[in-house]
C-alpha cells in the first residue's frame, strides 16, 4: 500500500495526539517511537525529527528542502572543449589531459580557456564517465 508523506505525517499526528505522548514516560515513549518507525517505515532519526516537532510546535508538516543543490562550476562549452581535448590526445589519463589544458592556458589568455585551468583530474574523470 503507497501512501503518500503528508498522509503518513498526518497518521503520525494523530497517533501521538491520541497516545498523548507528551505525558508518556521513557519506556512508553520508546514503544511509541518503535510503533512509528514500524507503521511509517521511516528511519529512527526521521521519526524523532517528527516527534520532536510535534512536542515543539504542535503540526507536523513536510518542510521543503533548504538548498537548490550543486552549482555548476563548468559551462557546456568548458565540458565540450575538454572533450574534444580528451579526443585529439587519444583519451589520456587525467594527469595528461590536465597538463595540456593548463599548456593552453599558458598559450593562450582567453577567459573561455582559464576555467579550464582550475578544473581538478578527478572532475576530468567524472566529465569522462558522463555520455
Amino acid at each position: 500500500m503507497a501512501i503518500d508523506e503528508p498522509e503518513r505525517y498526518r497518521w503520525a499526528q494523530k497517533t501521538l495526539a491520541k497516545r498523548r505522548y507528551w505525558r508518556l514516560g521513557k519506556t512508553d515513549q520508546r514503544a511509541a517511537t518503535r510503533y512509528l518507525i514500524k507503521e511509517t517505515g521511516y528511519s529512527s532519526a526521521q521519526t524523532k525529527r517528527l516527534i520532536y516537532q510535534y512536542v515543539k510546535t504542535e503540526p507536523i508538516s513536510v518542510k521543503p528542502a533548504r538548498r537548490d543543490g550543486f552549482k555548476r562550476a563548468h559551462s557546456e562549452a568548458d565540458i565540450l572543449m575538454s572533450a574534444s581535448m580528451d579526443e585529439r590526445h587519444d583519451h589520456p589519463n587525467g594527469a595528461v589531459l590536465k597538463n595540456c589544458m593548463s599548456g593552453l592556458t599558458s598559450t593562450w589568455a582567453k577567459p573561455a580557456i582559464d576555467c579550464l585551468e582550475s578544473i581538478s583530474v578527478v572532475h576530468l574523470y567524472n566529465l569522462q564517465a558522463c555520455p
